[in-house]
């Protein structure tokens, strides 16, 4: 009996370590244990180490997903959180690099989208206060020509 309290035990020690590897800011990454180093494909062979600890590099995420496009995988949709960070310069070299088919992802679920609802309202204010302005200002001129007469 008490060989199958230590079994069961070890196996979900095990189990529970094996999902202590993760990455927390880009679910998508490929993490391996012992120790806990997560990466991205950036390239043909060529892996990207990253800092799960902080949000990951735009520079990052936009290697991998032009390395995806190039290679005809889809690409990830939905990104996750990422900097700005000076900190991804790639040694290029003199190698000249060439963008085609840039595309836009959001961060948030969804585009913004942009709606006439209050500029049509502050619109209509100023067309309202406008003819008022003008129907006082015709029969102010009608008063005063009368007056004159």
């Amino acid at each position: 009996m008490k060989i199958w309290i230590a079994i069961v035990l070890s196996a979900f020690a095990v189990g529970t370590s094996a999902q202590t590897c993760s990455c927390e800011t880009l679910k998508w990454a490929t993490c391996e244990e012992s120790p806990c180093s997560c990466t991205i494909l950036v390239g043909n062979n060529e892996k990207q180490t990253l800092d799960c600890t902080k949000l990951i590099p735009k520079c990052f995420l936009m290697k991998a997903e032009m390395y995806r496009a190039r290679k005809g995988q889809d690409t990830r949709q939905g990104a996750a959180p990422c900097s700005r960070t000076t900190g991804c310069l790639s040694p290029l070299g003199s190698q000249k690099l060439e963008l085609e088919k840039i595309l836009v992802d959001y961060v948030d679920e969804k585009a913004p989208t942009f709606t006439m609802k209050i500029p049509t309202d502050g619109i209509i204010a100023v067309i309202v206060g406008l003819a008022v302005l003008d129907v006082i200002g015709g029969l102010l001129v009608l008063v005063s020509v009368c007056h004159h007469r």
